[in-house]
């Protein structure tokens, strides 16, 4: 992969065998810089990384994708929400 020097992208938790995902990676499934995903954190807005070293850190899969789901039903709801930008198109059917 380009852009990700030679970081992995994802790598395994062996205690409880789920993907941990790196900042790259989760910047790119919500569609903002890393530098926004720092800022997220750190506001509160977004879960916690789990460090894996003493200076990478890494989020676990579930709870991205879990933050995803509740992101986008809040959004869909009228919420307010963390904008992602336009990533997500609602559509919905004439009644």
């Amino acid at each position: 992969m380009s852009g990700l020097g030679h970081a992995r992208p994802a790598i395994r938790n062996e205690a409880t065998d789920e993907r941990m995902l790196r900042p790259v990676v989760v910047a790119a499934l919500l569609g903002i810089s890393t530098d926004e995903l720092k800022r997220l954190e750190q506001r509160g807005e977004f879960p916690r990384a789990v460090r894996t070293s003493r200076t990478a850190r890494a989020w676990r899969e579930s709870t991205v994708l879990a933050w995803l789901v509740l992101n986008r039903l809040e959004r869909i709801g009228g919420g307010a929400g963390v904008r992602l930008g336009a990533r997500v198109r609602v559509v919905r059917a004439a009644s």
